[in-house]
């Protein structure tokens, strides 16, 4: 059992990191589209499981005196380091979340989960001083108490996701949305089922299903990334070419010719990057001219650009 643990985590981690550098790379190459978000979660999902492993491997393997030592680290550090992680999930999540409707996280929603961290932390160190306050399972009550208020947030913004997705009426685009929204909404009915079921019957059970969750959670942006996004990234110029005269586009908003190169090279899904290699020149003149296109365009980011020749064929919106 305890090789299994060591070297189930030990696998999980290693498919984390591939899954981070993958994802960064990607996000990278497609700058415009904002996939921060999603790398930034990887990198703090895995780190807080990697916090959570120690604490517990700790307490479970040490002896008496060994965990003596480590008093001050579980009591004062292991706790707030870990909540700071699980903030760091959920708030990069939600991040990510609203970079898909093109919108920035609601001023409210860090200062309130910030609030809530707080408090929990609160009692916790009011727990340690004062055994009353205590739960009777003091360290899966904390914890369920710490992760699962946000992760209700997490469905309530996935579901929000789900639905203004079905509204979307550019081409693909409702697919790729839709498609994020049940791969990390799959994750949070095995989050319950671990949360409510007690394992002590079949640890080894449970610890299996813990870890094929964490390797769940750490291929699904990967998933997420190749099976939809990238394809529909990669085929809007051929999709919006058939349904729009884009020349005729271009005609309309005073588009010059190299304008219209970049467009139709930022409509393919070419990073800027990419577009400095095929037009042979500098990434500064590559960013001149699209925030020159932008403005004609009355846009402000390659997900407007396309929304709006999607639907209004880059007319205006009356």
């Amino acid at each position: 059992m305890k090789h299994f643990n060591v070297l189930s985590m030990g696998l999980v981690l290693v498919v984390g990191v591939w899954a981070v550098v993958e994802f960064r790379q990607w996000a990278r190459r497609y700058a415009e589209y904002r996939l921060g978000g999603l790398w930034l979660f990887l990198v703090f999902y895995n780190a807080l499981a990697v916090v959570t492993f120690l604490g517990a491997y700790g307490q479970s393997n040490l002896t008496p005196d060994q965990l003596a030592g480590l008093t001050f680290w579980y009591r004062f550090i292991d706790w707030p380091v870990a909540t700071g992680l699980v903030l760091g999930v959920h708030i990069s999540l939600y991040t990510f979340i609203f970079r898909r409707r093109d919108r920035g996280l609601p001023p409210w929603l860090v200062p309130v989960a910030g609030v809530f961290a707080a408090a929990v932390l609160a009692w916790y160190f009011l727990a340690l001083k004062v055994p009353a306050l205590a739960p009777s399972r003091p360290d899966n009550t904390f914890w369920l108490a710490l992760v699962w208020p946000p992760g209700l947030l997490d469905i309530a913004c996935l579901g929000w996701l789900l639905v203004r997705s079905r509204k979307n009426a550019v081409p693909g685009r409702r697919k790729v949305d839709a498609a994020f929204a049940w791969l990390f909404l799959a994750r949070y009915p095995v989050h319950l089922a671990l949360s409510l079921w007690s394992p002590a019957g079949a640890p080894f059970l449970a610890l299996t299903i813990t870890r094929l969750l964490g390797l769940y959670t750490n291929l699904a942006p990967i998933i997420w990334l190749k099976a939809w996004f990238l394809p529909w990234a990669g085929g809007l110029g051929k999709v919006l070419g058939k349904r729009f005269d884009l020349a005729a586009i271009g005609r309309s908003r005073g588009l010059s010719a190299r304008e219209m190169e970049i467009l139709e090279l930022m409509i393919d899904g070419k990073s800027y990057k990419e577009i400095e290699t095929v037009l042979h020149i500098s990434i500064h003149t590559v960013k001149s001219h699209v925030y020159s296109l932008y403005r004609k365009m009355d846009v402000k980011s390659r997900h407007q650009l396309i929304h709006r020749i999607g639907i209004y064929g880059g007319g205006d919106n009356s």
